[in-house]
């Protein structure tokens, strides 16, 4: 699920290789998948970390998924409407008014979109620090987890509300999806061992 989550992350937010109908889909599967796999992931790895920073890391992903699925149905919802009523419309007038309406509201889902970066890079820190004790991935990958997320809550409320990477600066979102994907394939190497470990 975790390896499905990111696939529907780059395919819809880095790199868009399928056409928006697609996109769509895999944006708003995002959200749901993000929080089936942190609930695995943490059911995976507690009983080698546990602890506080564990818990509470797991929890704000399960959040972050939350709030990224309610982003970008808002997100689409606004401008599928007004980009359908600013298409439609019969003078430039109304189109004009429409499209500062459409920029208006639009900062709605730029909010919630600065509410998924807060919780997914504290979510990401607290874990990766918790997951300094476990064998699969050990202190320096764990430290670089830690690092890049919280890079990218720093260049997010430091241009806020503006985007990082609107603002000139570098989005590390990408960054923090490469971790999870790499943390992933070590668990995935990791879990015969320690089925082994844990076998009769």
């Amino acid at each position: 699920m975790g390896l499905l989550a990111l696939g529907s992350y780059f395919c819809s937010v880095v790199f868009k290789p399928f056409p928006w109908a697609a996109g769509r889909l895999l944006f708003f599967a995002f959200g749901p998948l993000l929080i089936i796999s942190a609930v695995g992931f943490f059911k995976a790895t507690q009983d080698t970390v546990g602890g506080i920073l564990h818990t509470l890391g797991s929890l704000f992903m399960v959040i972050a998924g939350a709030i990224v699925n309610l982003m970008a149905v808002v997100q689409d919802t606004q401008f599928t409407v007004l980009g359908n009523q600013i298409r439609q419309a019969q003078d430039q007038t109304t189109r004009d008014v429409l499209e500062q309406i459409l920029w208006g509201v639009n900062v709605v889902q730029s909010g919630l979109d600065v509410s998924w970066d807060v919780f997914i890079s504290l979510g990401t820190i607290l874990l990766a620090v918790s997951l300094m004790r476990h064998p699969a991935f050990g202190r320096i990958w764990s430290a670089i987890g830690a690092i890049i997320a919280a890079a990218a809550l720093v260049l997010n409320l430091v241009t806020f509300p503006t985007a990082p990477a609107a603002a000139g600066l570098v989005d590390l979102g990408p960054g923090v999806g490469a971790w999870y994907g790499v943390t992933l394939l070590l668990l995935l190497r990791y879990l015969p061992r320690l089925n082994g470990d844990h076998a009769p």
